[in-house]
């Protein structure tokens, strides 16, 4: 098959065009800024923004299916304007593009994030209900751009949704906003850690599970693809035992974390780095649900993630291994 892939020089975006050629399927790959994840993976690379109508629809013509990555992520909760107009703008573009071109099917990257905050104990499945206008402006966005998705599907245009957590893993070349957070613990570049915790998922079973959804996902219908709920400690220690190296245990209320954001973020500008403590990340650390289900994912796609132990000491081996070519 043809396959576009937008937001292909991503982390998640290389690791699935390298499974997609692997498997024998033709790419398209849109780019926006630069290449270089991309540069050892055979595709077609496209230059483009998903706001030019005419770019994206060039890009999705004569393609078979869609898979749509692109999205601005940002923890800072202050870039609200250019958060919507890529993540819903950009995502209505793709939609409209890849119908009227007469693509059958559109596989669209959501995230955990457009789900409602359910708190340390909530449950989330499928079925639980989306983020609304009040919430961060990311979380409103990717809730948004999953609601379009699935009300374009017919039974013409296919449409299914993928909403992972927080991807980690090898050849992150970015890295990622998690790809950093990993390594500000591994070279003690954070002076505390706090309470709370994300469920990691490791990004090549993300991608399998996506790719499995072309043949064995239901039209209409949403996956989760969750792995495992580790704290901030608990994925310190484990980058530790995996490096043997000695990381961050020393813990801070989050009530004084919160105190201290205007000050992080003060030193983030200066050192022309990303906070990882933002006002926006803590309420997410403290509320992130350890209860992500990913049953319906295995039932249809056959969705099992890999232990996490695994997934850390492959992202580190990875990244050392890649410093020093």
């Amino acid at each position: 098959m043809k396959i576009a892939v937008t937001g292909a020089n991503g982390h998640v975006g290389s690791n699935l065009c390298h499974l997609l050629v692997e498997e024998g399927h033709q790419v398209r790959a849109l780019i926006h800024h630069h290449d270089y994840a991309l540069q050892a993976i055979d595709v077609e690379k496209v230059k483009g923004d998903l706001l030019d109508v005419d770019a994206v629809n060039r890009f999705v013509r004569d393609c078979d299916v869609v898979f749509h990555l692109a999205a601005y992520i940002s923890i800072r909760g202050s870039r609200k304007q250019k958060i919507l107009k890529i993540n819903i703008e950009g995502t209505r573009n793709v939609i409209d593009a890849t119908r009227e071109n007469g693509v059958s099917k559109l596989i669209h990257f959501s995230s955990i994030h457009a789900f409602q905050q359910t708190g340390r104990e909530g449950r989330i499945t499928e079925d639980s209900p989306l983020a609304g206008k009040g919430a961060y402006s990311y979380d409103y966005s990717k809730a948004e751009g999953e609601r379009m998705a699935l009300a374009a599907n017919t039974d013409t245009f296919q449409t299914t949704v993928i909403s992972p957590t927080a991807i980690v893993g090898p050849t992150d070349h970015g890295p990622s906003l998690t790809g950093q957070a990993l390594l500000r613990l591994y070279k003690r570049q954070i002076p505390f850690l706090v309470d709370g915790g994300y469920d990691w998922v490791d990004v090549r079973d993300v991608v399998r599970g996506a790719l499995r959804a072309i043949d064995h996902g239901k039209p209409g219908e949403k996956y989760i693809l969750s792995g495992t709920f580790l704290t901030l400690p608990e994925i310190s220690a484990l980058i530790g035992e995996v490096t043997g190296r000695k990381t961050i245990q020393r813990m801070c209320p989050s009530w004084l974390a919160h105190l201290g954001v205007p000050f992080i973020g003060m030193y983030s500008l200066l050192t022309c780095s990303e906070p990882l403590y933002t006002s926006e990340s803590l309420q997410i650390l403290n509320n992130g649900s350890r209860h992500i289900s990913y049953a319906k994912a295995t039932r249809d796609l056959g969705y099992q993630p890999r232990p996490i132990r695994e997934t850390i000491a492959d992202f580190f081996h990875w990244y050392l291994q890649y410093q020093t070519k």
